[in-house]
This record gives structure tokens, sequence and C-alpha cells, in this order.
């Protein structure tokens, strides 16, 4: 399992915790279906997954309790995905403040009644053509599962947009044309995930 993480992200099992990380964001950028359109949505997810696995092995964390946990975390994970926001520098320097989308869970739908999805024909995915190669990509409309629930507030997706403003003081530098905004993002019952803002 270890071993085929590291295979998975392209790293030598020495590779320490920051080098883990850095790699990650790196394949982000390459795979992450909002950066990349066409970027292979099987991949993102097997690189999060590994990235996740290796994360918690070097913060020693595996434990016999630890695909429970990891199963877990990939779920709240794929539930409240971090947000990429892109912004050209101008605006970013000239801007006190950042505005931008995010999801938040509904508790409003009806969980026990199922309305098939028929933008992607109940599959939980598009195909769509690069050249000659099809590829999948996760369907928008409801959210990979194949089917839509009742809901009167966020028309079955499980989540609605919300839009929200933060302080640019609070944005973390990670490098020239990157910053991340720690727990700033979409939430699920209490979870919220980061916001990295592209500039460009």
């Amino acid at each position: 399992m270890i071993k085929k993480a590291f295979k998975d992200l392209g790293l030598d099992p020495s590779a320490s915790l920051d080098e883990i990380k850095k790699k990650y964001r790196k394949l982000m950028f390459r795979f992450h279906p909002d950066i990349n359109p066409n970027a292979n949505i099987e991949t993102f997810h097997k690189i999060t997954e590994s990235y996740n696995t290796l994360r918690d092995f070097k913060e020693g964390k595996l434990s016999p309790l630890s695909d429970l946990r990891r199963s877990y975390v990939h779920l709240i994970r794929k539930l409240v995905p971090d947000v990429y926001v892109r912004m050209s520098k101008e605006n970013f320097n000239n801007a006190d403040i950042l505005k931008f989308d995010i999801n938040i869970y509904c508790d409003n739908c009806i969980r026990d009644s199922k309305i098939p999805c028929f933008k992607c024909m109940k599959k939980g995915y598009l195909d769509f053509k690069v050249g000659k190669v099809v590829r999948k990509r996760e369907c928008s409309n409801c959210a990979g599962r194949g089917f839509l629930w009742e809901c009167d507030r966020c028309g079955g997706k499980g989540f609605y947009k919300k839009s929200i403003e933060l302080s640019k003081n609070k944005a973390f530098k990670i490098k020239d044309d990157l910053y991340l905004l720690k727990e700033t993002g979409n939430e699920y019952k209490g979870h919220r995930s980061d916001v990295y803002i592209i500039l460009l």
C-alpha cells in the first residue's frame, strides 16, 4: 500500500513529508479538473488517495483503524474538495477583499427520494474526446452520483453555492503565483476545505 502510493506520486520511499506535499501540489496543477479540464478524473482521485496515505504514514497515523479512518477522510475530501480560484495578478494586488463561491452541503434534501440524472444518463460521468482519446469527467449536475435528490433548495445536487468575502491578509503565500486560504472553502457538517488562489 505504502510502496504503491510512493509510485503513484513518482517519489522515492525516502522522500520527506515536505517533498510529498510539494509533489502533490505540482500534480494537482496538472490533474485537477478545475485547473485542467482535459485531466483524467480517475488519475486525480488516485493521486489524492495516495497523497493522503503517505501523509498519514509520515505523520505516524497509520494504525489497525487506519483503513477506516482513511476511507472517512477520503469521503470528506470528496464531499468538500479544495477550491481553486483563478485571478489576474493585477486584480489580486489591487483587492483588499477576495470574493469567490463555495459549495455548502445541503441538509434539506430528501435522501430517500432519488431522481435519475439525465445529463450523464445515470452514469455519474461524462465522456469527452481529446483528439482521438476518450476521457471521463465527473458529472457536475449530480456530483458523480448518477442521480439527484428531491430538494427545493439545491435542486437535488446535494450542495448549494454561497458567495463569500475574505480579507486578502488571510492569504498565505506559497509561491509568487499561488496563495492559500486555510479551511475557508467548501463546507460539509463542520468540515471546511482549503482555497487556493492562482494568479494568472
